[in-house]
């Protein structure tokens, strides 16, 4: 039906699909918002399978009790210089060579400033005479106008020599060259500035900084398209994606194509890109624990006259709880185990044993932890709110890797025999089409599916924890048992019910 991968985002209405193998599907951090759609026979419904790829890691900064849902992260990252660059204009793969390991991973955001490449100009490097430049110390906004037309445009960059300021500092007006020579204490050199705006053929305006000091143009100077060209302008953003890591002190990432070849020149600095943690997100806090999610029948085996004893193994860590689970017979053989607790706290492969000869494996699920809140970001350091508790305590420098986590948000979705096959003769009911309920909403890998659903029997559902038999007239769920009944029973009291 559809597909949403790789982080991904879709909001959909009105998607109708009949006899597809999987009807919604997002993966690898893909989110779909689906409203009033319909999925009909086929194999499997909604799927939300796994995550994304690792978006940052944060550090545990003070200890956390079992039993809390609050935990404070430094997510603040350093920056690390870059010492050399290969561009590949036809690919737009750029090559970063860091001076010290950088530890990204595959997926992450990284942000780069301050770069400088030398590259042959589009346009014909001709030097123009000033002949005006006014500077607003206030804005750092210089507007200048060029002897005769010029062939600037904005977004290109430009080099300056030989402008002559007056200005006083203090000890009475003096002049100086801008932009200023090496060694005259004036800050940092810079020679090449972005024309951020076009106001006629021969006037155009960059940004050079602001001062605390009024300068005065007085004389001479020359511009000139310039063939050093800082990275990133802006122009596109200065965000990208690392691609691959050939090195751990190296990286590529995607930067855009280019007409035009560019050679490294100097300078540039990189760090991983971090943001307010959100709802959306997942983290697991310094190791991956499992639940038992099903238990795979490889051998039924046979003389059963009563369902045998299911045993699941010890789990790994002290503040673990055993899975249970009842085994379910046709005929004389076991066919399924329902699943009574999931467990917590398993590592590893867990086994599952039955009394007699049936034997089967466990299908067991990774435990993420979901963002409900994050505070602002102060200092790196956020206080991250779960949608759960932690069942076991948490210390200082435990790793917080963040993720994006594969999700589908439904309302008003129409199930219709999901299950029962892709054939369209042999999925129908009347041709022995058998439907599949739990093949209507599928969470794995960490992925989540989010919904309320009608089936073609009319059972309306909320989630996975409230069922709405119509047949029946019955409301039926674990979440309908502990919160929906105690308030209703409240309620008929007060109206003088029985």
């Amino acid at each position: 039906g559809v597909s949403i991968s790789n982080e991904g985002y879709a909001q959909l209405v009105s998607i109708f699909t009949i006899y597809n193998d999987q009807s919604i599907v997002c993966v690898n951090g893909g989110q779909c918002d689906l409203t009033n759609s319909n999925s009909s026979f086929g194999r499997l419904g909604l799927v939300a399978d796994g995550i994304g790829p690792t978006n940052f890691i944060g550090t545990v900064t003070e200890f956390v009790s079992a039993g809390s849902d609050v935990v404070s992260v430094n997510i603040g990252a350093d920056s690390i210089d870059i010492t050399n660059a290969v561009y590949d204009n036809v690919t737009g793969l750029a090559t970063i060579t860091t001076a010290t390991n950088h530890g990204f991973n595959v997926g992450m955001s990284v942000t780069m400033k301050d770069m400088t490449f030398t590259c042959d100009s589009q346009l014909p490097v001709t030097s123009f005479g000033i002949s005006t430049a006014n500077y607003s110390n206030v804005t750092g906004v210089m507007t200048v106008s060029t002897s005769i037309p010029n062939n600037f445009y904005v977004g290109a960059s430009v080099t300056f020599s030989q402008l002559v300021f007056s200005c006083d500092s203090g000890g009475g007006v003096s002049t100086a060259y801008f932009p200023p020579a090496p060694g005259d204490n004036n800050g940092d050199v810079n020679y090449v500035f972005d024309v951020v705006g076009i106001n006629s053929v021969r006037e155009f305006e960059v940004n050079v900084g602001p001062s605390t000091i009024v300068h005065n143009y007085q004389t001479g100077g020359n511009v000139s398209i310039s063939t050093f060209a800082p990275f990133p302008s802006g122009a596109f953003g200065n965000i990208f994606t690392v691609d691959s890591v050939p090195a751990t002190n190296q990286f590529r990432a995607y930067v855009g194509v280019s007409t035009l070849a560019h050679t490294y020149s100097s300078g540039g600095e990189v760090e991983l890109f971090t943001i307010r943690p959100y709802d959306g997100q997942v983290v697991y806090l310094d190791e991956v624990y499992n639940t038992i999610n099903g238990v795979l029948i490889t051998n039924g085996g046979s003389g059963y006259t009563e369902p045998p004893t299911v045993t699941f193994s010890n789990p790994s860590e002290s503040w673990g709880v055993k899975a249970t689970g009842v085994a379910r017979l046709t005929g004389d053989s076991v066919t399924s185990v329902d699943i009574i607790s999931s467990g917590r706290g398993y590592t590893g492969t867990p086994t599952v044993t039955f009394t007699g000869s049936a034997t089967g494996t466990i299908n067991s699920l990774p435990t993420y932890y979901v963002v409900r809140s994050a505070t602002p970001v102060i200092g790196g350091i956020t206080t991250v709110t779960f949608t759960d508790n932690i069942p076991y305590a948490v210390g200082v420098g435990s790793t917080v890797p963040f993720f994006k986590q594969s999700r589908v948000i439904a309302s008003s979705q129409a199930f219709e025999y999901i299950g029962s096959g892709n054939t369209a003769l042999s999925a129908l009911p009347q041709r022995g089409g058998i439907t599949i309920p739990e093949n209507e909403i599928v969470n794995k890998n960490g992925g989540l599916v989010i919904f309320t659903s009608t089936d073609q029997a009319g059972n309306f559902r909320i989630g996975e924890g409230v069922v709405i038999n119509q047949l029946a007239g019955s409301i039926t769920g674990v979440s309908y048992s502990r919160s929906l009944f105690s308030n209703i029973t409240p309620y008929i009291l007060a109206l003088g019910g029985d």
